[in-house]
């Protein structure tokens, strides 16, 4: 099963932007061995308004959370976000997928669980776009 959201009508043709994580922290639950992670990507270049660029996360096998947000450039908000997932074991399940509001609305969020943990090759790709700001 192949799963698919885009929260945007449109797509024009953009220029690639190399984006970074720039965090990541791992905890496994007490009485497990899989772990849920928190990852947070940026625009690699400050840019304006638009989609900022495809970021791909590859998930660790048998991993049974994952917490993704991703950053606009100083002064945007997050109006919209997208995700393409690979769901090999068509077991993902999508907890959350919205701006994230105790950030002042500079980035877009998404929650994943694994109830069986993630398989070997699961793949996330992420990009958000970012609007002008409030004046």
């Amino acid at each position: 099963m192949n799963i698919r959201k885009i929260a945007a009508v449109t797509v024009t043709a953009a220029a690639a932007v190399t984006v970074a994580a720039t965090s990541a922290s791992a905890t496994t639950r007490p009485g497990t061995h899989h772990p849920s992670v928190s990852v947070a990507a940026h625009p690699a270049v400050a840019g304006g308004a638009g989609w900022q660029g495809e970021y791909t996360y590859n998930v660790a096998t048998g991993l049974t959370g994952l917490f993704f947000h991703y950053s606009c450039p100083t002064g945007m908000v997050a109006s919209s976000g997208g995700y393409s997932a690979t769901d090999l074991a068509g077991n993902l399940r999508v907890t959350t997928d919205s701006p994230r509001w105790d950030s002042g609305d500079n980035q877009w969020q998404w929650a994943f669980k694994w109830p069986g943990g993630a398989p070997r090759g699961e793949a996330i790709n992420f990009d958000v776009y970012c609007a002008a700001g409030p004046a």
